[in-house]
Formats: structure tokens, sequence, C-alpha cells
């Protein structure tokens, strides 16, 4: 859930970068080797769900930039019904899933789409985001009062698009930034736990409440350089590779990257399909591991979405 107050829009978060209906735009994976109709699935233009819808929003791919829309708008039915876009609209280049541009209807529109996570509501307040877990009582505490709370930490840029994050704990930022499709992450004492979506595992954590004795350790693989902990090391390995707009899978110790609406990631994640003609780059990847890919620019977009390359 995001809460914006549209009369408090951050200078820094809305500078430079937005404008209207413009084609100026920073190059992508998409743009400089994924556009093409050979490794790129057409615009959602159908009732077909996007792989880059979230909840409230409804998206898709024109011409290599991600088209996003409030699922309630008029605009996102229009959209959903025939692919129409607005010619009057907003671009912020580079900032989306796989280093797409992307445009909406409004700069509000965007910004909450970045900012939204599963299980945290998002509160817009002086230009910085608040995070809160959902089912605390800090969450409860705010859902009654409407009010902040005095006490409180800040994360300055360390939210998507550079936001500055704040929260009653610490904890709460970090799961925030270390949730993933498919995983639970739970921090404790500084650490962050991660279990796979629907595991006996997490299953069993939450009916005690208590971690597992017998788990695995890796120091500073997470998100901002946390440590890890995991009931098995393939889930840290697959959290660790999972990123936003990506297909990801590792077979033989190497890490497969296609772009989330390929028809050669569509493959793999139908059959483990791969492709015979494909670009390595030993060594570059989460872990050390060796990356391959259809194309150079999606390993280059890759890594700079999992913060090992700029």
């Amino acid at each position: 859930m995001y809460i914006f107050n549209r009369s408090l829009l951050a200078p820094a978060v809305f500078a430079a970068a937005l404008f209207l209906g413009q084609s100026c735009e920073a190059s992508s994976a998409r743009s400089d080797a994924g556009s093409s109709s050979a490794s790129t699935a057409t615009a959602s233009t159908s009732t077909a769900a996007s792989p880059f819808d979230k909840p409230g929003f409804v998206t898709g791919v024109k011409d290599g930039r991600l088209w996003v829309f409030r699922a309630d708008s008029d605009a996102g039915k229009a959209f959903k019904a025939n692919g129409a876009t607005p010619a009057r609209h907003v671009v912020r280049p580079g900032v989306g899933p796989a280093g797409m541009t992307v445009r909406a209807p409004d700069a509000e529109d965007i910004v909450a789409y970045m900012m939204a996570r599963p299980g945290f509501e998002v509160v817009e307040a002086d230009g910085r985001f608040w995070i809160y877990r959902e089912g605390t009582k800090e969450h409860a505490a705010f859902k009654e009062s409407g009010s902040h709370p005095a006490r409180h930490v800040v994360r300055p840029g360390a939210g998507p698009m550079g936001t500055t994050l704040r929260s009653p704990e610490l904890k709460y930022i970090t799961e925030y930034l270390g949730t993933k499709p498919g995983f639970h992450v739970v921090e404790a004492s500084e650490r962050l736990w991660v279990y796979k979506i629907d595991s006996p595992e997490y299953d069993e954590f939450m009916a005690k409440g208590s971690h597992p004795a017998r788990h695995v350790v890796r120091p500073g693989a997470g998100p901002g350089g946390v440590t890890l902990r995991s009931p098995e090391m393939a889930y840290i390995e697959e959290y660790v590779v999972t990123q936003e707009g990506f297909i990801t899978g590792i077979r033989d110790g190497r890490l497969w990257v296609f772009l989330a609406d390929s028809k050669e990631g569509a493959a793999f994640a139908a059959n483990g399909a791969v492709p015979a003609r494909h670009v390595v780059r030993p060594g570059v990847g989460p872990l050390g591991m060796t990356v391959r890919s259809p194309d150079g620019p999606i390993i280059d977009a890759y890594l700079r979405a999992a913060g090992l390359a700029n």
C-alpha cells in the first residue's frame, strides 16, 4: 500500500529527469539489445497480466519503455482494453525494472509503483517515505493516530530512486529493502533470514517463532552488505540472483539471465531451454558466479540492478 501527499513532492525525487512526453531517455538492456521482435514480447495490451504488474497497478512494455497506470484509473482501463497511452505523460529514464525507462500519466504514479512492496505500507511526508511493516504494532498505531512516531530511524538516499526512508525501526527498512519476489525475509540481530515462500522451514518459523539452529550463513551477501542466514544454501543463492525485471536460474553453477518478458525467458521458465548462442561473462555475477545470457547488454543491466556495476 502507498499513500502519497501530492502537495509535498520532493525536488530531489522529481528533479531534471522528469519530462512531459519527451524522448530524451537513458539506454537500457531493452533499447540496446532486447527491443527487437526476435527477443522481446510485444506490449501487454490485453487482459493478460504483465510480468511487471504490481497490486494496484497495470503495466505494459511499448518500444522498450514500461508504461505504468493505476489499475482503477480511466487511463489504466483504456490501456488494458486497447493499449491506448496518453499523449501527455511523465517520463523517468532508466529507473524501472531491468533499467527500463518508465512512463506514466503522473509523476506520483511512477513513485508509488517503484516504492510498492508486498507486506509494507509506504507513506510520503515532506518528501520522505515512511516504511511500516503491515501487521506490526507501529503500523496499527499509525493507522489509528495518523501521525508518525517522533522517535524513528532515517536512511538518506537508501530507497528506490535515491529516496530517503524513515521507519519506527531499522529492521523494517532492512526487510523492506530486502524484499524480493518468491521469498520471505526476516531481520534478526542485524542479519537477514531468507526463506522460500511456502517452504516448510518458513511454516515452522511462523509456528514456533524461532529460526532453525542449523542453518547457513553468507556474510555481506545481502542488500547493503547485510549478512544472510537461511535454512538452505540454495535459498540464499536463489535469493541473491533474483532481480526485478529478470528471469534467472542457476545451472551447473552458472547463472542464466533473461529479460522478464522475453521469448527466451518464457522458454527458460517453461522448460529450462537455453539458447545455443549466448554471451558468457566469467565470475562477474552474485557470489562470483559466471553469467550467461542471450545478449551482453542484458548482463550489463542485470549487474547494475544487482549493484555489481555502475
